[in-house]
């Protein structure tokens, strides 16, 4: 195997998968330490359109221009859950409340 990456394989829905989550993953830091979490969702949607264009064959339609906000949003959904399975498999999520919440309702 040459090469790790290739055109064809970037023109798969594992290709870009992948793709998206290594190039956030490798800038996320630069938006983490300024805003919070939903703008690296958006930013991973970003990337995922503009791979989607690059690599992906398409016509100019209306048509085809939905299907690649779709197949985007799936590769986003792919991204960011791929890295949560990875980084931390038995996450377990808590709702936190916050204290004046609870005080008030008293």
């Amino acid at each position: 195997m040459d090469n790790f990456l290739t055109s064809e394989l970037l023109g798969t829905y594992m290709g870009l998968s992948v793709a998206t989550s290594l190039i956030v993953q490798f800038t996320k830091s630069l938006f983490k330490k300024r805003y919070e979490d939903y703008v690296v969702r958006i930013y991973t949607f970003i990337i995922s359109v503009i791979l989607s264009i690059i690599f992906i064959p398409h016509k100019n339609t209306t048509k085809e221009f939905a299907l690649l906000v779709l197949n985007s949003i799936i590769i986003t959904m792919m991204s960011i859950g791929g890295y949560e399975v990875i980084k931390d498999p038995k996450a377990q999520k808590k709702l936190i409340i916050n204290n004046t919440e609870n005080n008030n309702q008293q």
